[in-house]
């Protein structure tokens, strides 16, 4: 059987023990490097940009800042590699002439390696676009009926003794329709902010539950028309939705001339992208489009949606959102100050759970070993 070399896995990933062993029979040497601990990776950036360590964005801690001297050396003898946050400029690839493979544990990769490069080099590039798509989608899901329906206050309300069905039973307390705080989806018009895989996803799941699905994309999508699936400008998806959920691609407001610098699971730290273009494509004046009520969630990217007017919205109490990316670290400040005007329970905030699905990360492996075994027998 082919194997490479020497395989040189440049960050921390998460592989199953068979998947591992699997990895390991494809190469005659294998050097991973783990790098620094968070909080070592947490001090040693705010250092560097004289911050306070709450500042920095957690989304470059993923891997050390290998300065291009380092990098090299790391890759010194490889001719396959592993890489998921660190980047391969092309001063790096023009240094190192015996790679020929590179596979990213991620999913977007056009910010790590140049590709055009790369293919006249005879790189052989590889990445995984749709670990997350489910995942993703019915975390969208999740949020949204926690939101509606808040099932943890019920089962904590159960716990502690607070039978609110007794109540109603006994007359001690009979809620006004207008009070009761649950709603259902049925009927609910859910507008799609983008609708690639995990749009779509979306959309099969939103019909399911009998919402009227909208969409607003860059390409029109005929299948889904045909399936009562509407296509509408994004002012008027967000002027019409009860509820809207951003899945538009990470890339939407970059500049596509040129090459650019974020993370791959969380392309938010504006330091980190100069080809980012400055207006986020949900504006504060299209934020404020949006219906007295609705439902807004992002489980997209946080510097698509203008995060400030966003925070200020859920503050002002005219709209609900669910939130799981932000342009750096969530922001505990403005989170707390949401919560405690409205209580925990009106706003939901998380932090990157969408895709870290047990069934995900094994995914994520399944594909990387399988892309590199496909290269191999080439």
């Amino acid at each position: 059987m082919k194997m490479f070399d020497k395989l040189v896995i440049l960050d921390k990933i998460i592989l199953s023990e068979s998947q591992w062993k699997s990895l390991k029979l494809l190469a005659k040497e294998v050097v991973e490097y783990s790098g620094l601990t968070p909080k070592q990776l947490m001090e040693k950036l705010a250092k560097e940009q004289g911050v306070d360590p709450g500042a920095v964005c957690f989304t470059a801690l993923a891997s050390e800042q290998i300065i291009e001297q380092e990098l090299n050396s790391r890759l010194s003898g490889a001719d396959a590699v592993v890489s998921c946050w660190t980047n391969l400029p092309d001063s790096v690839l023009r240094a190192n002439p015996q790679i020929k493979y590179v596979g990213f544990w991620t999913n977007l990769v056009q910010h790590r390696i140049n590709l055009e490069l790369a293919k006249e080099m005879g790189i052989k590039v590889t990445y995984i676009p749709d670990y997350g798509t489910i995942a993703v989608a019915e975390y969208t899901f999740a949020l949204l009926l926690e939101l509606i329906r808040n099932t943890a206050k019920q089962a904590q309300d159960t716990a502690s003794g607070k039978w609110p069905y007794e109540l109603l039973k006994t007359s001690m307390y009979v809620p006004s329709v207008d009070a009761i705080p649950y709603h259902t989806l049925c009927g609910k018009k859910i507008g799609l902010a983008g609708f690639g895989r995990i749009g779509q996803r979306v959309a099969q799941i939103a019909l399911g539950f009998g919402m009227n699905v909208s969409y607003f994309s860059k390409t029109r999508k005929q299948e889904w028309e045909a399936r009562g699936v509407e296509y509408k400008a994004i002012e008027d998806l967000l002027k019409d939705s009860d509820v809207v959920s951003v899945h538009l691609s990470p890339y939407a407001n970059i500049d596509p001339v040129g090459r650019v610098s974020v993370d791959d699971h969380a392309p938010d730290c504006p330091e980190q992208g100069p080809k980012i273009i400055d207006s986020p494509v949900i504006s504060k004046e299209k934020l404020a489009m949006l219906k007295n009520g609705a439902i807004f969630i992002n489980t997209s990217a946080g510097r698509l949606v203008d995060e400030d007017a966003l925070m200020e919205e859920a503050l002002s109490g005219r709209i609900r959102i669910a939130v799981d990316v932000y342009r750096s670290n969530p922001n505990k400040k403005r989170i707390q100050q949401v919560i405690q005007r409205h209580g925990k329970e009106r706003n939901i905030f998380t932090y990157r759970g969408g895709w870290l699905t047990y069934e995900s990360v094994l995914k994520k492996g399944d594909s990387l070993v399988e892309q590199m075994n496909e290269h191999l027998s080439q």
